[in-house]
């Protein structure tokens, strides 16, 4: 899904409130499921619950991963490519 107006600003209020830097305009691809987690009040909630309680660091893996990035066909948050439908409405 591309982002609107409304999306982009929706998306950079809950950054704010998160505590996080991610800044973004129209136009950008994200999947509707995880804009959805990203602005959601409870997720910001949990997220900063979780940013308070400092944690070890993780064990870094020597994978690579698979494939570059494309901001105009990987969604924002989750990085996978978006799979566009042709579901026609029979309406």
């Amino acid at each position: 899904m591309v982002t609107g107006v409304k999306g982009a600003e929706g998306i950079n209020k809950a950054s704010v409130d998160r505590g996080d830097s991610t800044v973004v305009a129209a136009a950008v691809v994200v999947h509707k499921r995880c804009r959805k987690n990203y602005i959601n009040k409870k997720e910001i909630d949990l997220h900063k619950k979780a940013k308070s309680f400092p944690r070890p660091p993780a064990k870094r893996s020597a994978r690579v991963s698979i494939g570059p990035y494309d901001s105009n066909t990987h969604c924002l948050f989750c990085g996978h490519k978006m799979v566009k439908t042709n579901v026609q409405c029979r309406f």
